[in-house]
């Protein structure tokens, strides 16, 4: 069987008739978990260094702002749920369980457990980097974490598109004011 020509069955979870999951799906699958848990532990691995916690923050604002834009999901996530429907709306369905299961043994559990993981994980980092630098005013770090938080709360509720809305449009705004403030310290230095 040839590597580009595996079909995708229209099944829910996208896997091939074998319940296997089709190769090129599963090396995007790896990859987004392999990448995510390299953001999210970066700060607790890699030594304070200027630079690189610098392009870090460029790197989680534009995460988030990927997040806000497509509903709730990176662009890895995204894609690959339109790769698996064509019909695929943004935001339909913000889960990456699925994906995250046929890397970590079909086992929805641990997948399950993994994200929860990651979530925290991303506002700890976040909050790490920018204090270790003092990038930008502590308040300004505290209020960035809580916003944070309550976002990926009210994204697992499923609350109201409305809701939703307005706060995605304030969280926008405010990682744009730091992003500016961000930019600006950085020319200072």
């Amino acid at each position: 069987m040839d590597f580009y020509s595996i079909e995708i069955n229209k099944l829910e979870d996208g896997r091939g008739s074998k319940g296997e999951s089709p190769v090129p799906l599963y090396y995007i699958n790896l990859f987004h978990v392999i990448l995510t848990l390299l953001i999210v532990n970066y700060p607790f691995f890699i030594k304070k260094n200027y630079y690189y916690d610098f392009v870090y923050i460029l790197l989680m604002f534009s995460l988030l702002y990927s997040y806000i834009l497509l509903k709730g999901e990176c662009f890895i996530s995204y894609f690959v749920k339109k790769y698996k429907d064509p019909n695929y709306v943004a935001g339909t369905n913000v889960s990456v369980t699925d994906e995250y299961a046929t890397v970590l043994f079909n086992n929805k559990t641990w997948a399950q457990y993994c994200i929860y993981y990651v979530l925290l994980a991303m506002i700890l980092a976040g909050f790490v980097v920018l204090q270790r630098h003092n990038f930008l005013k502590p308040i300004f770090v505290y209020i960035f974490s809580m916003m944070l938080f309550t976002y990926f709360v009210l994204l697992r509720m499923n609350t109201s598109e409305t809701l939703m809305t307005f706060f995605n449009a304030g969280f926008f705004l405010y990682i744009t004011i730091l992003l500016y403030k961000l930019l600006s310290y950085h020319k200072i230095k």
